[in-house]
C-alpha cells in the first residue's frame, strides 16, 4: 500500500512537471479517482468477488481508470474551475438521484442487483452529462458553487419538511419513501433555484469580453532630447 501511494505521488509529480495541469484538470483528475472507484465497489456484488484481495483489486482497478479518464478529460477539454465544479455538481445529482430511487423501489431492505444497477447508472449518467455539457458553460467557481451549496441544502430541506409534518407507523415504509422522493425533488428544485438566482452572475474570467477602448491611461510624455507629447496606454 505504501509503495502504491509513493507510486502514485510520484506520477502525479511527474505529470505536474512535464504538463500544464491548471485547477480544472485536477479537479477533473481527483473526481474521476473517486467516482472510478466507486464504479470498482459497485462491481462487487454483480461479480460476487468478496475476498479483501478480490475486493482491493477492483477498487484499485476502478480508481486507476477513473484517474486516467478524469486527467485526460481535464487536459483535453482545458476546463475551468467553475466547468469542473459543475461536472462534480451532475455526479452527485445523478448518484443521489439514483440513490433515493433504489431506496423508495426497494421491498426487502437488502442491497442487490436492482440497488447495485440503478447507483451504477445514475452516477456514470451524472458524470456523462456533466462532462458534455460543462464546456459549453461560462460559469465562474463563484455561481458554480453557489449552484452545489443550493442543491445540496435543497436536498436537506426537502428530507426534513417531510419529516417534520409526517408521523411514521411501525412497520410502514411509505413515509420513507415520502422522505426519499421529497429530497430528491428537492435538490433538483435547489438546483434549479441556484441557476435561476446566478444567471446574472459574471461569467468566468477566462469569457469574459474587455469593451474596447477600457482601462485607457494618458499620461504627459518628456523624452530625452527635449521631446515632449502624450502617452495612451490602454486595450482596443
Amino acid at each position: 500500500m505504501a509503495a502504491g501511494v509513493l507510486g502514485g505521488g510520484a506520477t502525479g509529480w511527474l505529470l505536474t512537471e512535464k504538463l500544464d495541469v491548471d485547477r480544472g484538470a485536477a479537479r477533473t483528475t481527483t473526481l474521476g479517482l473517486l467516482v472510478g472507484a466507486a464504479n470498482g465497489a459497485l462491481l462487487i456484488q454483480p461479480t460476487d468477488w468478496t475476498d479483501a484481495d478480490q475486493v482491493l483489486g477492483l477498487l484499485l482497478l476502478g480508481s486507476a481508470v477513473g484517474t486516467a479518464g478524469g486527467f485526460a478529460y481535464g487536459q483535453s477539454t482545458d476546463l475551468t474551475s467553475g466547468q469542473s465544479t459543475f461536472v462534480g455538481t451532475l455526479a452527485l445529482l445523478g448518484s443521489s438521484t439514483a440513490a433515493f430511487t433504489a431506496i423508495a423501489g426497494s421491498r426487502d431492505g437488502e442491497f442487490g442487483g436492482w440497488e447495485d444497477g440503478a447507483l451504477a447508472l445514475g452516477l456514470d449518467a451524472g458524470v456523462l452529462g456533466g462532462a458534455l455539457i460543462a464546456p459549453s458553460l461560462d460559469w465562474s467557481p463563484y455561481r458554480a458553487k453557489l449552484v452545489l451549496a443550493s442543491t445540496t441544502i435543497g436536498a436537506f430541506v426537502g428530507g426534513l419538511a417531510v419529516g417534520l409534518i409526517t408521523k411514521r407507523n411501525n412497520g410502514d415504509s411509505s413515509n420513507g419513501d415520502l422522505v426519499a422522493g421529497c429530497m430528491t425533488a428537492g435538490m433538483w428544485g435547489g438546483f434549479g433555484l441556484g441557476i435561476v438566482m446566478t444567471r446574472d452572475a459574471e461569467p468566468d474570467l477566462r469569457f469574459r469580453k474587455t469593451p474596447r477602448g477600457a482601462g485607457l491611461v494618458v499620461a504627459p510624455f518628456a523624452g530625452d532630447r527635449g521631446e515632449v507629447g502624450v502617452m495612451a496606454g490602454g486595450s482596443w
